[in-house]
């Protein structure tokens, strides 16, 4: 569930911010041609946002994690965003 996800990336990171649509508003809705299915799909979509400073073992956590969140959310692919940010 979201909520696990939530209390695994707090306890692994410190915090997490999350946006998704379930049961309320927020999240992100799209639109997306699968090539596995060759489908076009609508989806609502949930972002999880969080900030670390030990790039390369977060890199390495999230890399680790991918395939077994899409099998646990059923989904052909959960997209993965790594940015350098500064902080002012």
């Amino acid at each position: 569930s979201f909520e696990e996800l939530e209390n695994t990336l707090f306890e692994k990171f410190g915090g997490v911010s999350i946006s998704y649509p379930y049961g309320g508003a927020g999240g992100m809705t799209g639109v997306y041609y699968s090539s596995i299915s060759q489908l076009v799909y609508r989806d609502k979509s949930a972002v999880f946002m969080i900030l670390s400073k030990d790039e390369p073992t977060s890199v390495g956590y999230f890399n680790n994690k991918q395939t077994e969140w899409e099998k646990t959310f059923r989904q052909e692919k959960i997209l993965i965003m790594l940015h350098s940010v500064q902080v002012l």
